[in-house]
């Protein structure tokens, strides 16, 4: 009933609408001075009746705002050249329609189409003041009376462009305070996530260095227990890391990271792989030529890393009886591929959509964003990712660059 009433009301609007523009320009062709006034009267209630509903007539609104800024200034060409007909005092609200249609697309439209649209609009309303003259001779006014109508007269287009300005610019430091009070919500966010898990952690690594202390060199659980250690310290490390990066702090971050502040790349891939293959019963196995460590570009280099590292945390997760693990990384042409596959059959899925933009569609975007491409899905009795990046990175068009 509520949706029913509502599209009822919108084509009730709409029909109103139309019946009002009709009626103005049947106007204008009734009256030959009505035109212009006709014109930019409709291209205003366009704008109250649908526009404020939906911003889908942005693209169209300096169209609309241009047309009749052209259709008055012709108007007003042709009374002071082909001595069309002019206006009489009253028709003078057509130059404060063409302000408020200034305001309204330097305050809304983008940069150079409210320039544009805004230029030919505002001349318009200033020079209108030349029909709204007298037809005898003796009431024109000289060029010199001209000039100064015409700057007089202006100062209103000026004044709604100024006001549009301040608008824009209220609508773009409310934008930056909004951004900058997320920014603010997700540091202390990390901050506080940070504190809590580290709390965990220590305390995780205090118990395997206390189990250590307590049980003989010679143990077979004292390997277990230092690759613990080593695991928390590693976690320890990448929070306080990832936190200063969070926080702008790029010394900081160098010295967690390390000397030279560089993210991990295919060089890391030897220890990553290994860490992981000694952590579970898997067979994992990686097959990378040591040239291309040196060839491969650093933003390539890490998107790479970051396909492995995830490909093997969902083999943790979702394989956990996987019994290889292949990882290959090779040039093809001028091309380079990444494989990572697993043989747990009957494995379950990764729920790919459940983690909102992280994980593997957040991989995905990562991949395209290189110009490259990105799978993930069953291959014969386990799981398979690949991926296809241009050794020349060429980053695709995005809301934040392309990255």
């Amino acid at each position: 009933m509520i949706r029913s009433g509502a599209g009822a009301h919108r084509r009730i609007r709409s029909a109103g609408c139309t019946v009002l523009v009709i009626a103005l320009l049947g106007w204008g062709v009734a009256v030959p001075w009505a035109r212009p006034l006709a014109t930019t009267t409709a291209v205003v209630a366009i704008l109250m009746i649908w526009w404020p509903r939906s911003k889908s007539w942005l693209p169209w609104l300096p169209w609309l705002v241009g047309g009749a800024g052209v259709v008055s200034g012709v108007a007003t060409l042709g009374h002071r050249v082909l001595d069309w007909p002019g206006m009489p005092p009253l028709a003078v609200a057509e130059t404060a329609l063409l302000c408020v249609l200034v305001g309204v697309v330097v305050r809304w439209a983008t940069v150079r189409a409210a320039v544009v649209a805004g230029c030919l609009a505002g001349l318009a309303a200033s020079v209108s003041v030349l029909r709204a003259t007298g037809y005898s001779d003796a009431d024109q006014l000289t060029v010199e009376e001209s000039v100064y109508a015409v700057a007089f007269w202006a100062l209103g287009p000026i004044l709604a462009a100024a006001v549009g300005l301040y608008l824009r610019h209220l609508d773009h430091r409310r934008a930056r305070a909004v951004a900058a009070a997320r920014q603010a919500q997700r540091l202390e966010l990390a901050h506080d996530l940070h504190d809590y898990v580290a709390h965990d952690v220590s305390e995780m690594i205090a118990q395997a260095q206390a189990a250590q202390v307590i049980t003989d060199d010679g143990h077979p659980v004292q390997v277990v227990l230092r690759r613990i250690e080593a695991a928390g310290l590693r976690a320890m490390t990448s929070m306080d890391s990832t936190v200063h990066l969070l926080r702008g702090d790029g010394n900081a971050s160098d010295r967690q990271v390390g000397v030279s502040g560089a993210s991990p790349g295919l060089a890391e891939l030897p220890e990553l792989v290994e860490r992981f293959g000694s952590a579970g019963a898997a067979d994992v196995r990686l097959c990378l030529d040591p040239d291309l460590v040196a060839r491969v570009p650093r933003e390539l280099a890490g998107t790479v890393h970051r396909v492995v590292v995830e490909a093997l945390t969902n083999v943790r997760r979702h394989a956990p009886s996987a019994t290889t693990v292949r990882i290959v990384i090779r040039e093809d042409g001028d091309e380079l591929e990444v494989l990572v596959s697993n043989d747990a059959g009957g494995a379950p899925i990764p729920d790919l959509g459940r983690r909102g933009g992280v994980g593997l569609p957040g991989l995905a975007e990562r991949v395209e964003a290189l110009s490259g491409t990105f799978r993930a899905g069953p291959d014969g009795q386990g799981w398979r990712v690949s991926a296809r990046l241009p050794l020349v990175a060429t980053y695709s068009a995005g809301p934040e660059g392309g990255r």
